[in-house]
C-alpha cells in the first residue's frame, strides 16, 4: 500500500468506528444480555439475520457521502420538501426517548460501579447536563478521539470474558432455533430488532459524521476506504453483539437467573457477567469501561440528533438541494440540543415507571421507523446524486430491497397483531 493509500485510510477510519462505539449501548448491554438470559442461544440467528436486513441501509450511509461529499439528508432533499418532513417525522419520535434511555442505563451502571446512591432519575438528569456541556466543548474532534480508546477496551474485555464462558454453555445445535413466537417473545423480538445493531436513524447521523470527518481532515474517503472504515465497525456491532448474548445464556441462562427490571440492578447483573469470568477484579475495571462507552454513546447521539435537526431546517429552508454545513454555534443545533435535553429530563421524572418497559418501548418505536429509513437510504443512494459507476451494484440493490420488504412486512404484522391483543 503506497504513502497515500495509507494516508487516505487513516483519515477515513473514524465514523465506522463511532458508529461502533454508537451502536454498543442499550442494544448489546441491555437486548443482547437479555436475549441471552432469557432464551439461551435461541435469538442468535435472529441476530445475524436483523444485522443482514439492516446491513445495505446502515452502508448506504459512507457510501452517499464517499460518492457525492455530501448527508443522506442532501439525497432526500433531492427528492423534495415532503421527503425530508416524511423523515423528520419518523426521527422524532426517538429524539428524546433514545437520550432517556441511556441516561438511565448510564445512571444504573454508575450506581453498579461506583457505589452512587442517587435515584437513577436524579442521576440521569445530571448525565444529560454533563453530555450537553462536553458535546457544547468538545465537538466531534473530542467525540471521534474517546470513542476509539474506550471502545477497544470494552472490546478486548468483553472478548476475553466470551472465551471464558463458552464452557459454560450447552452447546446443541437444537438451541440455535428461535423460540416460538408468543405474544411477549414477538414484543422482546421487536425490541431487540429496533436497536440491532442500532436505529437506522443513526444512518443519517453516520453521514454527517462522515461529512464533518472529511471537513476535519481535509480529505473525502475514496469509496473503498470508506467502505472499509464502515464494515470494520459494522463487524464490531456483530461479534460484540453475539458476546453479550452468550455471556447472557453462560452466566444467566445456564444457572436460571432471570434478568433484574431495574437499571441499577440489571447493571449490577451485566458487571458480574465480567466478574463471574475474568474474575472479581475486573468488576470495577470492565463497568467503569462500560460506563465510559455508554458515555460517549451518549455523547455520540447528543451531538447527532441536534446535528440531524439543525441540517433538516437547513434543508427544508433552501430553495433546493444545497450542501449543508452544521457547525456548534448554529443556533438551531444549540436549540435542538437544549430542548432535547429538557424533554428526556422530563421523561425520566415522569414517564419512567419500569426501566426494562421503557427500553423496549425506545427500541420497538425505532423498528416501525427502520423500514421507512431503509427505503429513503436506498432511493438516495441508487439516485441521480450518485455517479452511475459510484452506484450499489445489482446484488447489493436487490439485498436492499428485500430488506426493505422484509422489514415492511414485519413493522404491519406486529402492528395488526398489537392491535388485535389490544382489541
Amino acid at each position: 500500500m503506497t504513502h497515500d493509500a495509507r494516508r487516505r485510510l487513516a483519515a477515513a477510519i473514524g465514523p465506522g468506528v463511532l458508529f461502533a462505539g454508537t451502536a454498543i449501548g442499550v442494544s448489546h448491554l441491555v437486548q443482547s444480555t437479555r436475549a441471552g438470559a432469557v432464551y439461551g442461544l435461541g435469538f442468535v440467528l435472529i441476530i445475524l439475520l436483523v444485522h443482514a436486513l439492516k446491513y445495505p441501509a446502515f452502508r448506504f450511509a459512507p457510501h452517499f457521502v464517499a460518492a457525492t461529499g455530501e448527508s443522506l439528508l442532501h439525497g432526500y432533499r433531492r427528492r423534495g420538501r415532503a421527503v425530508l418532513v416524511l423523515y423528520f417525522l419518523t426521527f422524532l419520535p426517538t429524539l428524546c426517548t433514545v437520550m432517556a434511555a441511556l441516561c438511565i442505563t448510564l445512571a444504573g451502571l454508575a450506581g453498579a460501579t461506583f457505589g452512587i446512591t442517587m435515584a437513577p432519575p436524579v442521576l440521569a438528569s445530571l448525565l444529560v447536563g454533563v453530555a450537553v456541556l462536553l458535546t457544547l466543548g468538545g465537538g466531534f474532534a473530542l467525540l471521534d478521539r474517546l470513542t476509539k480508546v474506550f471502545v477497544a477496551f470494552l472490546t478486548l474485555a468483553t472478548l476475553a470474558a466470551t472465551l471464558l464462558v463458552l464452557p459454560r454453555i450447552d452447546w446443541q445445535l437444537a438451541l440455535l432455533v428461535p423460540p416460538a413466537l408468543d405474544g411477549p417473545t414477538l414484543a422482546f423480538l421487536i425490541a431487540l430488532a429496533g436497536f440491532m445493531p442500532a436505529g437506522l436513524d443513526l444512518s443519517v447521523m453516520h453521514s454527517l459524521w462522515s461529512v464533518a470527518r472529511a471537513r476535519q481532515t481535509g480529505l473525502r474517503a475514496p469509496l473503498a476506504e470508506a467502505m472499509v472504515d464502515f464494515n470494520i465497525g459494522y463487524l464490531a456491532s456483530i461479534v460484540l453483539a453475539l458476546c453479550f448474548v452468550l455471556m447472557g445464556t453462560g452466566v444467566m441462562h445456564e444457572q436460571g437467573v432471570a434478568p433484574e427490571a431495574g437499571a441499577a440492578a440489571f447493571a449490577a447483573q451485566v458487571v458480574s457477567l465480567y466478574e463471574q469470568t475474568l474474575g472479581a477484579w475486573s468488576g470495577a475495571l470492565v463497568g467503569a469501561s462500560a460506563f465510559a462507552v455508554l458515555l460517549t454513546t451518549l455523547l455520540a447521539i447528543t451531538d447527532g440528533f441536534p446535528r440531524v435537526v439543525a441540517a433538516v431546517v437547513a434543508q427544508v429552508r433552501s430553495s433546493k438541494a444545497e450542501p449543508t454545513a452544521v457547525g456548534r454555534r448554529d443556533p438551531v443545533y444549540v436549540g435542538a440540543m437544549l430542548s432535547m435535553a429538557a424533554v428526556a429530563v422530563l421523561m425520566l421524572h415522569f414517564a419512567l415507571s419500569s426501566f426494562r418497559a421503557f427500553i423496549d418501548l425506545v427500541t420497538t418505536v425505532g423498528f416501525i421507523t427502520s423500514p421507512i429509513i431503509a427505503l429513503l437510504n436506498h432511493l438516495a443512494v441508487t439516485g441521480p446524486d450518485v455517479p452511475q459507476a459510484l452506484r450499489p451494484g445489482p446484488w447489493l440493490r436487490r439485498w436492499s430491497l428485500f430488506g426493505v420488504v422484509v422489514l415492511f412486512a414485519v413493522a404491519i404484522a406486529y402492528g395488526v397483531m398489537s392491535s388485535l391483543g389490544g382489541s
